[in-house]
């Protein structure tokens, strides 16, 4: 996409989930590891570098849950009004 729109990195902001946050929760760095998420792994790779700026939104732990299942899930009526607010 940034090769496409001819976007530099200096105007990209990455968002994404992030099940070490509980729920509701954000964090915004402007660079830092990946933490083991796949999709920052994947930008990574692309663009080569970690600085690069970030919002992650917790989205909370799965407790018993395949975490696949969890990520990719629905979020319960509770969970939607805190992501409404936040």
């Amino acid at each position: 996409c940034m090769d496409y729109f001819q976007v530099s990195l200096d105007h990209t902001i990455v968002v994404c989930d992030d099940i070490a946050l509980p729920i509701g929760t954000m964090r915004l760095r402007s660079k830092g590891s990946c933490g083991g998420h796949n999709g920052l792994k994947s930008i990574e790779s692309h663009i080569h570098t970690e600085h690069y700026a970030r919002l992650r939104i917790g989205i909370g732990t799965p407790g018993h849950e395949d975490l696949a299942d969890f990520v990719l899930g629905r979020f319960s009526q509770e969970e939607k009004k805190i992501i409404e607010e936040m």
